[in-house]
């Protein structure tokens, strides 16, 4: 989270409305220099001891140290990140976690997620335009070569909030963010390809990203650099 006062409240709304509830939220603030902790402070009773506010030693530029951070902090069996500016459905979270569950999968990767404006209201559904979005859950095939000649295509989408993670997967292979712009998620999702054995396609559509000034911003940049 860096000064997203006008957002977090939502993404944390939205949070609290899950039809799952076993699950911690960990913020980590990046330095913000507006209300955005004082706002995250003020839901901690809301959320009755599941909510933890850590803070970095001072800006890192990027998301990646603040998502390490967390992750190290955290004490779930699976890994979900968030950006402070986004938020998802209600069901999100029991939708991941069963299909998880139910598959016995590492990773459960959505291959659609919503769009909103900044005011979050619905704009459309994103899809990844080198793919073709599964109709049902499907595992990816196990051949390393033939999830690399599927990297080479641009068919993963790397955003990490498309991915709900086993956390010992990341742990035992050390699958974190470097500190780099912008590419630090593109390296984080392909560490899930390359060491996840079980790895779950899902046409589950469970997040909103907001296209706020931040996020156009960020797209402009990582557009860019290709």
């Amino acid at each position: 989270m860096y000064n997203a006062e006008k957002y977090i409240a939502d993404c944390l709304e939205s949070l609290l409305a899950q039809t799952f509830q076993n699950f911690e939220v960990v913020v980590v603030n990046n330095c913000s220099t507006d209300n955005s902790p004082a706002i995250v402070e003020s839901y901690k009773e809301k959320f009755d001891g599941r909510l933890a506010l850590l803070k970095t030693e001072y800006n890192t530029g990027s998301g990646a140290i603040p998502r390490n951070k967390g992750a190290y902090f955290s004490r779930g069996e699976y890994l979900f990140f968030i950006d402070a500016d986004d938020f998802v459905t209600k069901t999100a979270l029991e939708e991941l976690y069963t299909l998880a569950k139910d598959y016995d999968t590492d990773v459960v990767y959505c291959e659609r997620n919503y769009r909103a404006k900044d005011d979050g209201t619905f704009l459309d559904i994103e899809v990844n335009p080198n793919e073709t979005p599964v109709d049902k859950p499907t595992f990816e095939t196990e051949n390393l070569a033939e999830r690399v000649q599927r990297i080479l295509q641009w068919k993963y989408y790397v955003p990490q909030w498309r991915k709900l993670a086993r956390r010992s997967l990341i742990f035992e292979h050390g699958i974190f963010f470097p500190p780099t712009r912008p590419s630090d998620d593109t390296v984080w999702t392909y560490g899930l390809v390359f060491y996840a054995k079980k790895f779950l396609r899902v046409p589950n559509a469970v997040y909103t990203r907001r296209l706020s000034e931040g996020s156009i911003m960020r797209e402009k940049k990582i557009r860019n650099k290709r």
